[in-house]
């Protein structure tokens, strides 16, 4: 059956792109130029870091079976294996035997900082994004399977290293942290473009887009940065071990390419990459306007009188970005990323703002998409509701087909479905919009379904 709320006609078996071309689009994004000063600078203060570093007391202190049981137990369940074939549900059930042979077998790695091959090889599933045609290599997304038992690895040292990592990421980093989310990062969002509307500002905002951002990572800069942060001889060793000469299969529908190696990049899958991720641009430059930042979605926001001065803010404000993008082989795409501008005077309604980026002038968009909420200029909200109320009913429409007075599955049962289909499309972001005015017209729509 299609995956509910996608449009792609494209099923498997059907697929016209070849698994090598998506393979070489992931080895090209990782091989960006970079100024070769500064990778000399790098260079150079990786090898004194790594002449430096010392023993840790408690970052390099052997693992207890305590913490792999509670790596373990914070592992899910019902996922892919990688290469060795491992299921987490193996080691959910393992008896204590298989706890104290693991705790031998974690303590041997992070002693010698030596990895079984299994652990570098990754099974990459190529996925359609959605909207696309996949007659690009671009319209795929990369998906890391990995190994089970490595990522168990990697949930221990992240107990480990996230300390260290959240005492250097600012506050406006809300992606993949403790008690932060996707909604509150909107819901700052608009609280800002509300506080300029009663002080009868006009906010203007660039929604940053970076290319393949987890596959452009620059290897040597994460390590200095890690370096920098923990301090830590042996961590720093077998990160450095683990993102060495990965190997990786790309398989799309029933095809599959050779092994290739890979250099640079985090593989999107792997417990440890948004953590790094977080911590390689956790030093992005200060900017006149204050950003949001979910992982590798960036806004910018500028409040002023006039829009004239929020799109010469924002321009100099994406100049200070993409030098330090270009500096470490971050990626911006221009033409997708966009401005809009926020506020209450109707006479200006479709005037656009005058943004440039890379020599690009940015499209501006009325009607900008920022972490799945659709935003407009006056905060109705209105667009996406009227979304949103469409993939509720298509999801309402398909539970009442299993429905009926004689036959069907029984109340208990399309409640569950209810809540589980139709609930988690409708309360995403109501903190955002559950004030605006035109939430009535379509509120009751899944409150009928399950009552």
């Amino acid at each position: 059956m299609k995956k509910l709320g996608t449009s792609n006609n494209i099923m498997k078996g059907q697929h016209t792109l070849r698994p090598n071309s998506v393979a070489t689009r992931l080895k090209s994004v990782g091989k960006l130029s970079v100024n070769k000063e500064h990778k000399r600078l790098i260079k150079t203060e990786l090898r004194n870091h790594r002449k430096m570093l010392m023993p840790h007391p408690t970052l390099d202190a052997a693992f207890t079976q305590n913490d792999v049981c509670n790596a373990i137990k914070k592992t899910k369940i019902n996922k892919a294996a990688g290469f060795d074939g491992i299921y987490s549900e193996f080691f959910k059930f393992a008896g204590p035997g298989t706890h104290t042979w693991l705790t031998m077998f974690y303590n041997d790695i992070i002693d010698t900082a030596k990895l079984p091959k299994q652990f570098k090889r990754a099974k990459v599933i190529a996925l359609l994004k959605p909207g696309k045609d996949g007659h690009e290599a671009a319209d795929y997304r990369p998906i890391s399977l990995l190994s089970v038992t490595y990522k168990i690895l990697e949930r221990m040292i992240l107990e480990r290293i996230q300390p260290y990592i959240e005492d250097v990421i600012p506050i406006e980093q809300a992606g993949f942290r403790e008690y932060r989310g996707c909604e509150e990062q909107v819901l700052a969002l608009t609280t800002l473009i509300e506080s300029g509307f009663q002080r009868k500002f006009k906010t203007s905002v660039a929604f940053i887009d970076l290319s393949a951002a987890y596959d452009t990572v620059w290897r040597d800069g994460l390590l200095n940065k890690f370096a920098k942060v923990t301090p830590c001889k042996k961590l720093f060793t077998l990160l450095d071990r683990m993102l060495t000469n990965r190997h990786f299969k790309v398989f799309l529908g029933n095809k599959e390419n050779n092994w290739r190696t890979i250099l640079n990049g985090l593989p999107q899958g792997s417990v440890l990459a948004p953590t790094l991720f977080n911590l390689y641009i956790h030093d992005l430059p200060v900017t006149k306007g204050p950003k949001f930042q979910y992982a590798d979605d960036i806004a910018i926001a500028y409040q002023s009188t006039d829009l004239e001065d929020g799109g010469k803010a924002l321009t100099e404000d994406l100049s200070t970005m993409n030098k330090y993008f270009s500096k470490w082989r971050l990626k911006p795409n221009p033409t997708k990323t966009e401005v809009c501008a926020f506020h209450l005077n109707n006479k200006k309604a479709r005037e656009e703002l005058k943004v440039t980026f890379q020599g690009v002038q940015l499209k501006h968009n009325f009607t900008p998409k920022y972490l799945g909420i659709t935003l407009d200029r006056t905060l109705t909200f209105k667009e996406h509701l009227v979304k949103t109320g469409k993939k509720v009913r298509s999801r309402v429409n398909l539970i009442q087909k299993l429905a009926s007075t004689g036959w069907g599955a029984s109340a208990k049962t399309l409640r569950t479905a209810a809540l589980a289909l139709t609930y988690s499309a409708d309360e995403y972001g109501a903190q955002v919009w559950c004030k605006c005015v035109i939430v009535h017209t379509w509120k009751q729509l899944t409150h009928n379904c399950i009552a």
